[in-house]
């Protein structure tokens, strides 16, 4: 009899466990498959292959206490510009602009002394023994400062500067990029509304198999885009950490906001961005952006297998171009194809500590494209110094013309030893320039453009 009542509280107890267990799942799945919920894997998903490639170039990022030294070369060719400008005008304007482009002596240097709240940014450029320009950007505590050699022999005030407010030896430049980066992907998953979603059942062929699978469906207008970017400002405005690096970066940051008068899209565009998921576990398997702008619809998918991802490009439901990308190891491949499967290109990505690496190639018999960078780097000291050698080469030939061969090539040196003497002990409040001054701040892209343009 004992044993008969044991068996029937264990049959009860086992009977409220399985209870709790089968509320426990009902309520899992329900929150998984929420529209919503899923949209936040997929959006950390891709932000941990983002956050892989940020932290992919921590060998070369220097703490807040640098000074980098970078010389940039220029050297272009057009036989389309050549032939062009002995009959037109312009053309002749263009193909002096390049052959003085490769005569420039281009000198970029940043420095920055966090211990002592400073940083300079200097750019000279000279055409032989011309002054094309000599450019300086200087912050001096919460002051910034500028000077331009075209318009005055002074530095220019340019008032409050809080940059360096919200750094310190615990908490650097790359960790404040990182916060503002994981904040802001936070507030967006909380802004994505249930209403700005829609999900429905359906066929379709996936991995060469037909498979009935769930869409999650987020349609964003001009309308809803604002509304998500203003509710993600205001988040930013009441963290106070994100506050005061956004606030020492730009003194209106409080101020921001996107009007309902600014325009994002047009009346008639919209991007929908779909994903297809299985219909038990709710796993994805495919990701869609759709682009509407009137009567134009252009499709943007993505397909991942095992061994590799079919991205394709389509054009009012007529693929244009399919990628086929695998990865292996620290090399990225894909293979461009056209509609009709046939190979019109390729892009290979290679990176280790000591190089960086990119081939691309596209050939559609028409128009020709190459471009190829490689970055190596040399004496790295971990967190203090390196040396690196960049070039990127790059052919446009358009019907066997060369429309524009060449390459840029830049000399980087960069340590940990920074002392700023720049002298701002005559500098002018911005409030004193005249409106002459100030409209010849405003030209000098122009004037640098027009003197580049002669002989």
């Amino acid at each position: 009899m004992k044993s008969k009542k044991k068996l029937i509280i264990l049959f009860f107890l086992l009977l409220i466990i399985l209870s709790f267990c089968l509320i426990g799942v009902g309520i899992y799945f329900s929150h998984i498959a929420t529209p919503k919920y899923i949209m936040g894997k997929v959006i950390d998903e891709f932000s941990l292959k983002i956050e892989d490639v940020w932290h992919d170039y921590d060998i070369y990022r220097t703490n807040d206490n640098y000074t980098s030294e970078n010389i940039i070369k220029f050297n272009f060719e057009s036989e389309q510009l050549a032939k062009d400008s002995l009959t037109n005008p312009e053309a002749l304007k263009s193909y002096q602009f390049i052959k003085n482009l490769n005569q420039l002596q281009s000198q970029l240097t940043i420095m920055k002394d966090s211990n002592n709240n400073k940083s300079f940014i200097s750019l000279q450029q000279n055409l032989g023994n011309e002054e094309i320009l000599n450019a300086k950007y200087v912050i001096d505590n919460s002051t910034k400062y500028y000077f331009v050699n075209q318009v005055l022999n002074n530095y220019v005030n340019g008032g409050n500067c809080n940059y360096f407010e919200s750094l310190s030896n615990e908490n650097t430049s790359s960790d404040n990029i990182e916060y503002l980066y994981h904040f802001i992907k936070k507030s967006l998953k909380n802004h994505l509304s249930e209403e700005y979603f829609n999900e429905y059942t359906t066929n379709q062929e996936i991995a060469d198999k037909n498979q009935n699978i769930r869409c999650i469906s987020l349609k964003l207008t001009d309308k809803t885009i604002k509304k998500i970017l203003n509710d993600i400002l205001n988040d930013l405005k009441k963290d106070k950490k994100a506050n005061k690096i956004l606030s020492g970066i730009d003194n209106n940051f409080n101020k921001s906001k996107i009007s309902n008068k600014t325009s994002i899209l047009s009346k008639e565009e919209s991007f929908t961005i779909n994903v297809y998921t299985s219909t038990i576990m709710y796993k994805p398997i495919k990701y869609e952006i759709i682009h509407i702008n009137k009567n134009d619809k252009s499709t943007l998918s993505y397909e991942k297998s095992k061994n590799q991802g079919d991205l394709y490009l389509a054009n009012d439901n007529k693929v244009k171009y399919h990628l086929i990308i695998k990865s292996h190891n620290n090399t990225l491949s894909v293979n461009i194809f056209d509609s009709q499967e046939t190979e019109i290109g390729s892009l290979q990505y290679t990176k280790n500590d000591k190089l960086i690496s990119l081939d691309f190639d596209f050939d559609n018999s028409k128009n020709k494209y190459q471009l190829k960078l490689t970055s190596k780097f040399h004496d790295i000291k971990r967190k203090e110094a390196y040396i690196n050698n960049t070039e990127i080469s790059f052919k446009h030939i358009n019907n066997k013309i060369s429309v524009l061969t060449g390459n840029i090539i830049i000399d980087t040196k960069l340590d940990n030893k920074v002392n700023i003497t720049e002298d701002i002990s005559n500098a002018v409040l911005s409030s004193t320039l005249t409106p002459e001054q100030r409209t010849q701040f405003k030209l000098i892209p122009n004037n640098i453009l027009e003197r580049l343009e002669r002989p």
